[in-house]
C-alpha cells in the first residue's frame, strides 16, 4: 500500500508533467491534438486517484486543498469521457494545477521534510529524476513478463 508521502509525490509528478505538456501550447492545440488530450487527462486522473487515497489526517491538516473536488474531477474524466468540456480541462491544467502543486509541495515540506532529500519534491530536476526512475522500474517489470516479447 502506498503511503501519503508517495501519493503526494504522485500528485507533484503529475502536476509537473501537466505543466510540461501545456508549455507553449494553446487551448486550440488541446482541441486538435488527441495525444495532448490523453496526456493531460491521464495525469489529471492520476492526481484525482492519489488525492482520493491521501489519509484523512493529511486532508484534515490541509483543508485549503479541495480534496473532494479533485477526486470529483477524476470521476468526471472517468465517467464523462466522451462529453468532456475541454475548456474546463484547459482551465484546470493552467490555473488549478500550479496552485495545487504549490499546496502539495507545502504539505510535503511540512509533513515529510526528509522524505525526498534536501528539499520537498519541488524542483523540476528531482521530479524528472523520480519520473524517470519510475518508468525504468516499470519497464524492468514488463521485460520480465512471460509475453513481454509480444508487446
Amino acid at each position: 500500500m502506498r503511503d501519503d508521502s508517495l501519493r503526494l509525490q504522485d500528485i507533484l509528478i503529475a502536476a509537473d508533467l501537466i505543466q510540461q505538456f501545456t508549455q507553449g501550447k494553446t487551448r486550440e492545440d488541446l482541441g486538435k491534438d488527441p495525444l495532448l488530450q490523453s496526456a493531460i487527462l491521464h495525469q489529471l486522473y492520476l492526481i484525482g486517484e492519489a488525492a482520493a487515497n491521501v489519509s484523512s489526517a493529511i486532508k484534515e491538516a490541509s483543508p485549503n486543498v479541495p480534496w473532494k473536488l479533485i477526486y470529483g474531477f477524476r470521476n468526471y474524466i472517468a465517467h464523462e469521457y466522451f462529453s468532456l468540456d475541454f475548456d474546463i480541462v484547459w482551465q484546470t491544467a493552467l490555473a488549478d494545477i500550479p496552485k495545487l502543486k504549490s499546496q502539495v509541495a507545502e504539505i510535503v515540506k511540512r509533513q515529510f521534510p526528509r522524505a525526498f532529500g534536501h528539499s520537498p519534491v519541488s524542483s523540476t530536476s528531482s521530479l524528472r529524476r523520480s519520473t524517470s526512475l519510475l518508468f525504468v522500474s516499470i519497464l524492468a517489470q514488463v521485460a520480465e513478463w512471460p509475453d513481454a516479447d509480444k508487446l
